[in-house]
């Protein structure tokens, strides 16, 4: 179930942290859903539908994410804090990210669902 959008006073990075994190969760439940096993106790007939709307959702939130980048690029931020480039910068958020997710799963879910992902 999902919780409800923050209302009231607020700003707009509160809003994009909270639906951030919502697809953050999503992703990642859906990910240990896949990883639970093949997928063939799901009905055939609902496979392509499914499939057709993970794919939306990828090429969306790709969208979102040049974007974002792309804002993070212009605002100037990443040098003050050090970094030669956006590159260099993503690069590292990426790479802290895949040692996160490392440390929180075994290697045999990471297997899973790589398994399943391709």
């Amino acid at each position: 179930m999902c919780s409800p959008l923050p209302s009231g006073p607020g700003s707009r990075g509160d809003l994009l942290a909270h639906l951030v994190a919502r697809f953050d969760a999503a992703a990642a439940a859906l990910a240990a859903e896949l990883a639970q096993g093949p997928l063939s106790d799901v009905p055939a007939a609902a496979l392509p539908e499914l499939t057709a709307a993970v794919h939306r959702s990828t090429d969306l939130d790709e969208t979102c994410a040049t974007l974002m980048t792309g804002a993070v690029h212009a605002s100037g931020v990443l040098a003050v804090a050090g970094f030669v480039s956006t590159t260099t910068w993503l690069t590292a958020a990426m790479d802290a990210y895949a040692n996160q997710f490392l440390r929180c799963h075994k290697v045999g879910e990471i297997m899973v669902i790589t398994a399943h992902l391709t």
